[in-house]
């Protein structure tokens, strides 16, 4: 009934219907399968800078996703990547915003058959590259799946532009009183959507979400010429938060800025790390996640090969110590957990999946799109308008099933320390997030066979004694940090933290970790708040210090 009802839904249904029954080129397949997605989005948001706004605005858009494949679940258009080229029958538009059906079908059209011409297309291209190596054998393309059918209308109202940017203007104000400041942002975004998703299979589903975020960044500059930056972020699928509480958070936020700026450079560190609050959570994303998304990398043809390095994530493969499991629930998880869903990006119903037992990987994350050795979705695909869906983590939990309250763990890290001839431990309190990059911080990837991605630089570091005396020191940058640290810890507190963040959508032709601010897949995270690895090695940030201006700050003169 509420689909009967809903202008758009049929309008979505009609088109996609007459595009399966007749849309066929002479000498070329029709269409095995096709789906519509559709995001009816309205959005406010504001960025500000020392208590100015630099933007804001309300939009009110219907963004699609065109998938068309030719062929059999077997082997069709997709998974294959050519230099160049965009993915093959995957086509983004922007819908009209009335529910006139007719328009609404004119638009799907267009779409339609753009989608369906570039996977006639893509096919071709993928099975003369194959025609090279007619012997290496491919996992399919496709997996079927049972239909769902879940229609519910929505109940959420636009987001209020005013009341963003209100909130964007509050939080870049305290960066004002900070005259080392020399950049700042504070962004503020709220959306509400409804998403359409229709397919050839006959599923149906209708929903709607709604997704607040919330960010602050500060860089500032220190004596010797080095950029020091920090940064704060709030999300949440609830209320806007107490808009005082917000402010303190970012006042805290400068605090520890100005004591990392004022701090001493690090000297080089061979010894036990330990990574707390946000840094634990960071740990664990930058190279576990990665370890779990069991969506096969794309055939090339050659001019888009990166170098044949084998997939990180694999079956049997021991990610963690013995003590840990994961897993990842998103269907059975808080309503407010930004990255909770129960019907992935495929239409595919979440499930919950135990990826890591006793350390060792026993699932992975999948899409619709097969492995050699698992066939089938577990309702994990995420991605974006017009990249790649792939299997993504919703909720997840990291857990050290043999957790030690904090002063044991301690003292643990400063008898290894002691072993090692030092006198404290390394404690880093936040890393940097990929997301939030500004003109002296990038995120440093290394590619190679088997090595995956490195850790991003930390944030707030200090030199931890057995007094309890804590030293800040600045501009660290890890030394070796790929996925094999996980294998290196060796204690973890008993207290869980919450790490709740947007996972940049791989893009067609390879992984990408460039993301915006306010843009992304929504993820929840719970790890151990306290970890510690046994030994790493940790040395001076290169590249970090420029020029300062010629001039001082009209902040600093004003003050």
């Amino acid at each position: 009934a509420a689909a009967a009802e809903d202008d758009v839904l049929v309008a979505l249904e009609a088109e996609l219907q007459r595009s399966m029954d007749q849309l066929v080129l002479p000498d070329a397949g029709a269409p095995y399968f096709m789906a519509y997605t559709l995001f009816d989005t309205h959005t406010a948001y504001a960025e500000a800078s020392f208590g100015s706004l630099l933007r804001s605005g309300a939009n009110h858009r219907r963004p699609l996703r065109a998938e068309i494949r030719v062929g059999s679940y077997r082997t069709d258009n997709t998974n294959f990547s050519s230099f160049g080229e965009d993915p093959a029958g995957v086509t983004g538009a922007s819908l009209v915003l009335d529910d006139d059906p007719l328009a609404i079908r004119r638009d799907l059209w267009v779409v339609s058959d753009s989608a369906y011409k570039s996977a006639v297309e893509g096919l071709s291209l993928k099975m003369s590259s194959r025609g090279q190596s007619p012997d290496v054998e491919h996992a399919p393309d496709f997996s079927p799946t049972a239909p769902v059918v879940a229609v519910s209308r929505g109940t959420l109202s636009p987001p209020d532009e005013a009341a963003m940017a209100a909130l964007a203007r509050a939080l870049s104000e305290p960066m004002k009183d900070h005259p080392r400041v020399e950049f700042s942002r504070a962004y503020a975004s709220e959306v509400t959507w409804q998403r359409y998703l229709v397919n050839s299979e006959k599923t149906r589903v209708l929903d709607e979400g709604h997704l607040l975020i919330i960010r602050a960044i500060a860089e500032a500059r220190a004596d010797d010429g080095a950029l020091i930056k920090d940064a704060c972020s709030w999300m949440t699928r609830g209320e806007i938060p107490d808009s005082a509480r917000l402010v303190a958070g970012v006042g805290a936020m400068l605090d520890r800025l100005d004591a990392t700026v004022a701090a001493e450079e690090i000297d080089e560190y061979l010894g036990p790390v330990l990574f707390e609050d946000q840094a634990a959570a960071e740990l664990f994303r930058q190279l576990l996640i990665p370890q779990l998304m069991g969506t096969p990398s794309e055939e090339t043809d050659g001019a888009w090969d990166m170098g044949g390095s084998r997939e990180l994530a694999r079956l049997g493969r021991r990610v963690l110590p013995a003590s840990f499991a994961v897993w990842d629930d998103p269907a059975d998880a808080p309503h407010d957990a930004v990255g909770a869903y129960a019907i992935d990006g495929e239409g595919v119903r979440a499930e919950r999946v135990e990826l890591v037992e006793e350390g060792v990987v026993q699932a992975l994350l999948m899409s619709r799109t097969p492995r050699k050795d698992l066939a089938r979705s577990n309702g994990h695909g995420r991605g974006g308008i017009s990249t790649r869906v792939v299997g993504m983590p919703g909720v997840m939990t990291v857990a050290g099933q043999r957790g030690q309250p904090r002063g044991r763990l301690l003292k643990q890290a400063f008898r290894m320390a002691r072993q090692s001839g030092l006198d404290h431990v390394l404690l880093v309190r936040a890393l940097d997030d990929p997301a939030l990059r500004t003109a002296s911080t990038v995120r440093r990837i290394r590619f190679g066979d088997d090595d995956g991605p490195t850790l991003s630089d930390p944030l707030e570091v200090v030199r931890l004694y057995p007094d309890g005396t804590e030293t800040p020191v600045r501009g660290a940058s890890f030394l070796l940090g790929d996925h094999r640290v996980l294998r290196d810890i060796v204690a973890t507190g008993s207290e869980q933290t919450e790490h709740e963040y947007l996972a940049p959508p791989v893009l067609h032709g390879g992984t990408s970790w460039v993301a915006g601010p306010t843009t992304g897949v929504p993820v929840t995270l719970s790890t151990p708040s306290l970890v510690l690895i046994s030994e790493m090695e940790i040395g001076a940030a290169s590249g970090r210090k420029v020029p300062p201006p010629l001039l001082p700050s009209p902040l600093a003169q004003a003050q």
